[in-house]
């Protein structure tokens, strides 16, 4: 599995089935194109969020805080 995100914003401006068409594919393939590139920009928000949250444990465990068990608790809770 490659950690390469595909660049998305070559796909920007691009939001119905018509402007897919219009610009790269067979209106049935540009109505699976609109929902999949919409799945993989929700996934790729889900991945940021998620490398964030560890890296604050992270450093917050090389830093040898205290009350790391709450903080995390408390960027579970946040993240759902």
């Amino acid at each position: 599995m490659s950690n390469e995100r595909i660049d998305l914003t070559q796909f920007e401006g691009l939001t119905t089935p018509w402007d897919f068409h219009a610009k790269y594919l067979h209106i049935e393939s540009a109505k699976v194109a609109v929902k999949l590139i919409a799945e993989l920009k929700k996934c790729y928000e889900e991945i940021t969020l998620a490398h964030r949250n560890l890296s604050i444990v992270r450093n917050a465990l090389a830093r040898g805080y205290p009350d790391i068990e709450e903080e995390i608790w408390k960027l579970i809770d946040a993240s759902e």
